[in-house]
C-alpha cells in the first residue's frame, strides 16, 4: 500500500530496532513500497501527468505563468478580463493603488487599452505625478461613493502630485466625435493650498462628456471647460471644494449643464477664492462659447469668515463678442457665503444676454455683498429674475440700458434700485414683489412698468421716484409716504408759523393722490393770492381738489378748491361760488386758519 485515501504513507513492515537482524526480504519489501508511492507521485519537471482529480484543499497555486494554449492552467488577471468583457481593471496594469505608489504607467495602460469601460477598486488611492488622459468613448468609473452620500461603497481617489496639472484631461484636442465619461470618485491632490494655475479636471474636446458623482478639491481651477471643437459637457451631481482661484472655469466652452451638486465644504479646510464660476473665452477664442450655461439644483457655499467667494458667477476676459441669443440660466439654486457681489462683469462683457435666473437663494450669509458688480459698459439684454429670494441689494444701473429686465415675484432684503441712461433703451417690468429696503427708480425709460399689479410690501422704506419717459409706477398697496405743505402768500413764506402741518400721498401709475393739513399760528404779514407749495410731483396735466373742510377763515362764501396746471408743482386756492372763482387772498386767512384738503393729479 503506497499510501491510505488520505494520503498518508506508512511503510509496509514495522521499523527495525537495535539488535535486531535485518533480513533482505523485508528490507526489499519497504524499499518496493517506496518505489511505487514515489511513481505514483507529480514530479517536478512534468514527465508524469497525474492519472485521476487532484483535490487542493481550498489551497491556492503560486507562481502559476500565463497560460498561452487551450489546454493550459490561466491566472486570475486572464479569467477576469473573460468574466467582465470590454471592461479594464486599474489592477489588471499593475496599479497599486496605495496613495504612494506612481501609478500613472499602469492607469494611463488602463485607459489606453481599448476597453470602453475602466474600473478602479472601491476605496483605492491612485497616486500619479503626470496628467492621466481619458481617450474619447472611454468611461472611467472609480466605483466610489457618490459625494457627500453614505454609502457602504469606499471613497475612490486619484491623487496628483502637487506639480500635475492638469491630474485629468477628458478628451482629445482636435476630436468632436465621441465623448468620454468620468463617474463615481474624487479627483485631489498633494500638498497645501495649490497655485492657483493647478488644474483638477480638464474638458477639451468631444460631443456630450459626462461627469457624474464626482468631487474635484485641492486645486486652483477644479473643473476647467476648454477646447478647439468641443461642444457640451453634462454634469451630473458634481461636488468641489478647496479651491484657490476658482471652481468652475468656462474657457470658450460652448454648452455647459449642471445639475445637482454641492461647491465649497462650507468649513475651515476651505480656501479664499475669487469665484464659484467664471465665463471668458469668446468665439474667436479657443471655441465657439460660452454660449449656453446652465445650473440647477446647485448648493454653492464655502468656508467661513476667512474663507470667502468674492463672487458667485463672473463675466471677464472676454476676447470676443457673444452671440445675442446665447443663454445663462441659475434656477433652483442656494447660495451662501459670497462675500463682494453675486453677479459681476469687467469691461469686456459689452452685453450679457438671456440670463435666467428662478426659485433661487441668493444670501452673503454673514456678508452683504451687492447683487451685482457690472462694470458700466455692460448692457443688460433680456434678463429674468422670477421667484427669487434676494439677501442683497437689488441695484442696476448699466450705462448701455437694460433691455428686457424682467423681475417678478421673490423677496428684496435690502434696497431696490433701478436706473436708466440717459439714452430712451431701456425696458422693464416690475411686478409682485417684496421689498424690505428703500426703493428707487430714476433715469430715462422707453418702458418701465411698476403698476398697480405690483405686490410691494415695503411700508417704511423710501420711495424715490424720478424716474422719467413711458413709465407706469405703483407705490405698495396701501403704502402712503409723507411729505410737507408749505402755505405761501404772493410766492413769500415770511412770517407764516404753524401749529401743524402734515401730508400724504400714494403713486398710482401716472397720478398722484395726495391729502394734507395745514394749522397756522401766524399768518404772518404778507398780501397777496395764497397758495400751497412742496408738491412731491411736477404735474404733467392739470389737477386739483377740494378743501374738505376749513376753519377760522374771513370773508369766504363758497366752497374752497385747489387747482394746479401743467408743469406747475403748486397749488392756487379759489373761494368758488355758482358764478364766479375768486383767489383765495391773506385777506381770508386769520392767524388761526384751519384747512385740511385733497387732490389728485398727473406727473
Amino acid at each position: 500500500m503506497a499510501r491510505d485515501g488520505s494520503g498518508n504513507y506508512s511503510l509496509p513492515e514495522a521499523p527495525y530496532q537495535d539488535g535486531q537482524v535485518i533480513d533482505d526480504d523485508s528490507v526489499n519489501a519497504n524499499l518496493a513500497d517506496i518505489a511505487t508511492a514515489l511513481t505514483g507521485s507529480i514530479a517536478r519537471d512534468g514527465q508524469s501527468p497525474p492519472t485521476a482529480n487532484t483535490p487542493w484543499g481550498g489551497r491556492k497555486i503560486t507562481g502559476l505563468g500565463a497560460g498561452t494554449n487551450d489546454d493550459d492552467a490561466v491566472r486570475l488577471d486572464q479569467v477576469a478580463p473573460l468574466a467582465r468583457p470590454g471592461v479594464a481593471l486599474f489592477e489588471d496594469f499593475g496599479a497599486e493603488g496605495d496613495g504612494v505608489t506612481d501609478d500613472n504607467v499602469a492607469l494611463q495602460a488602463a485607459l489606453d487599452s481599448g476597453a470602453k469601460l475602466v474600473w478602479g477598486t472601491p476605496g483605492k488611492n491612485y497616486y500619479t505625478t503626470v496628467t492621466l488622459t481619458i481617450p474619447p468613448g472611454v468611461t472611467l468609473d472609480l466605483r466610489g461613493h457618490a459625494p457627500g452620500t453614505p454609502s457602504q461603497a469606499a471613497a475612490t481617489r486619484i491623487t496628483g502630485s502637487s506639480t500635475v496639472s492638469p491630474v485629468i484631461v477628458m478628451g482629445e484636442l482636435g476630436n468632436n466625435s465621441e465623448a468620454c465619461g468620468l463617474k463615481n470618485g474624487t479627483i485631489t491632490r498633494t500638498g497645501g493650498n495649490p497655485n492657483t494655475a493647478r488644474v483638477g479636471i480638464r474638458f477639451i474636446d468631444g460631443y456630450n462628456h459626462i461627469c457624474e458623482n464626482v468631487k474635484s478639491e485641492n486645486h486652483g481651477k477644479l473643473y476647467h471647460f476648454a477646447g478647439t471643437v468641443g461642444i457640451s459637457a453634462r454634469m451630473i451631481n458634481c461636488d468641489g471644494a478647496r479651491s484657490t482661484d476658482t471652481y468652475i472655469d468656462v474657457d470658450g466652452w460652448p454648452e455647459l449643464y449642471w445639475n445637482g451638486g454641492r461647491l465649497g465644504d462650507n468649513g475651515s479646510a476651505d480656501y479664499p477664492c475669487t469665484s464659484f464660476i467664471r465665463c471668458h473665452g469668446g468665439i474667436a477664442a479657443s471655441a465657439s462659447g460660452p454660449n449656453t450655461v446652465r445650473f440647477n439644483g446647485v448648493h454653492f457655499n464655502q468656508g467661513d469668515n476667512a474663507n470667502y467667494v468674492d463672487y458667485l458667477w463672473e463675466f471677464v476676459n472676454l476676447t470676443s463678442g457673444v452671440n445675442s441669443n446665447v443663454e445663462y440660466v441659475l434656477q433652483n439654486c442656494h447660495v451662501e457665503n459670497v462675500k463682494t457681489a453675486i453677479f459681476r462683469s469687467d469691461s469686456t462683457w459689452g452685453l450679457i444676454p438671456i440670463f435666467n435666473v428662478s426659485n433661487s437663494v441668493l444670501s452673503g450669509s454673514s456678508y452683504e455683498p451687492d447683487l451685482f458688480d457690472l462694470d458700466p459698459a455692460t448692457s443688460v439684454v433680456h434678463w429674468n429674475f422670477i421667484g427669487n429670494e434676494y439677501y442683497t441689494d437689488f441695484t442696476l444701473a448699466p450705462t448701455n440700458g437694460m433691455t428686457g429686465l424682467t423681475v417678478v415675484g421673490g423677496y428684496v432684503k435690502r434696497d431696490f434700485s433701478l436706473t436708466a441712461p440717459a439714452s430712451d433703451v431701456s425696458t422693464a417690468f416690475i411686478a409682485g414683489l417684496e421689498c424690505d429696503g428703500d426703493i428707487t427708480f430714476a433715469g430715462q425709460w422707453r418702458a418701465l412698468d411698476a403698476s398697480p399689479a405690483m405686490a410691494w410690501t415695503n411700508t417704511t422704506g423710501v420711495w424715490t421716484i424720478t424716474a422719467t419717459g413711458n413709465i407706469n409706477i405703483a407705490s405698495p398697496q396701501y403704502t402712503q409716504v409723507s411729505w410737507t405743505p408749505a402755505l405761501l402768500i404772493n410766492g413769500s413764506a415770511t412770517g407764516i408759523t404753524y401749529t401743524s402741518r402734515l401730508g400724504r400721498y400714494q403713486i398710482n401709475g401716472r397720478s398722484i393722490t395726495l391729502s394734507c393739513l395745514i394749522e397756522l399760528s401766524s399768518k404772518g404779514a404778507g398780501t397777496g393770492a395764497v397758495t400751497i407749495s412742496g408738491l412731491p410731483k411736477v404735474a404733467s396735466f392739470a389737477g386739483g381738489g377740494a378743501v374738505a373742510y376749513y376753519l377760522n377763515m374771513a370773508g369766504v362764501t363758497g366752497a374752497v378748491m385747489a387747482s394746479v396746471g401743467g408743469g406747475e408743482q403748486t397749488f392756487s386756492l379759489y373761494d368758488t361760488t355758482a358764478t364766479e372763482v375768486f383767489p383765495i387772498t391773506n385777506a381770508n386767512l386769520t392767524n388761526t386758519s384751519i384747512l385740511r384738503f385733497s387732490a389728485t393729479y398727473f406727473w
